[in-house]
């Protein structure tokens, strides 16, 4: 898909400043790139403060999960994104706002990316969470989370547009904020054990449903689209990455 018109967006960054964004419709092949100079690309990602960050030579971009995530839900894979301040716009801690803006501006289609296709199965460990990768004849993902403060909750689907838009796309961060963010958010918010939720829920496991779209803006990085079944339990974007990883020195 190819973005038809620029997109603008701003909003509150997680640093606490305004974070201001414009997105183009690059050439196809380009991929994305922020500022001129930062692919989104595994080899650039690293973990900051539970976000998945860019970093190319001095330049670096926070927090990109919810806007790769949108890319890949959407299927927009060549953008030029110019970022002021270096964070993207936390806005209600989804990946929505990223979805509205896109259909607003118009998408037309492209010719179709080539799929990562698997010939066997991958698994990876992180802690107490793994991901189980298998081959697949379209991108399933299953998700099961168990944290003491939450409880078990599981989800799963085909990953199309269209499931992606209603499923995934509107489900909410959760985790600890910094407090100057907690008053800028605007919804409710409740308090578990140090956690922070939104009050009222999308849906009921709005919290598991996020961490699939957490994990869609890190496969992101893998520039070209996944074709398989996905085990996960537990995940965190440094397993994301790790599995990511895995797949390119496979030679995805």
């Amino acid at each position: 898909m190819r973005l038809l018109q620029p997109v603008k967006i701003s909003g509150w960054g997680l640093n606490g400043k305004v974070a201001k964004m414009e997105v183009n419709g690059a050439d196809g092949g380009a991929g994305i790139v922020f500022n001129r100079s930062i692919k989104a690309a595994v080899e650039n990602a690293q973990v900051i403060g539970n976000c998945t960050c860019l970093k190319s030579g001095k330049g670096m971009v926070m927090m990109v999960e919810h806007f790769l995530a949108a890319c890949y839900g959407i299927g927009i894979s060549d953008l030029m994104v110019d970022i002021e301040g270096g964070m993207l716009p936390f806005g209600e801690g989804s990946a929505q706002p990223f979805v509205r803006a896109f259909l607003r501006a118009g998408l037309v289609n492209t010719k179709s990316q080539e799929t990562v296709k698997l010939r066997s199965p991958i698994g990876v460990k992180d802690g107490k969470g793994f991901i189980l990768l298998v081959p697949g004849e379209k991108l399933r993902i299953h998700c099961l989370i168990d944290y003491p403060h939450l409880g078990r909750q599981f989800f799963s689907g085909f990953i199309t547009r269209k499931f992606f838009c209603e499923e995934i796309a509107p489900a909410r961060t959760f985790g600890r904020p910094p407090r100057h963010l907690k008053e800028r958010l605007g919804f409710g918010l409740k308090r578990v054990r140090g956690w922070v939720f939104p009050k009222r829920l999308r849906f009921n496991n709005e919290p598991c449903r996020h961490k699939v779209l957490d994990l869609l803006g890190d496969l992101a990085l893998l520039g070209r689209p996944l074709q398989g079944e996905i085990f996960a339990f537990n995940p965190s974007h440094s397993l994301n990455l790790i599995l990511v990883r895995r797949l390119k020195e496979m030679g995805a």
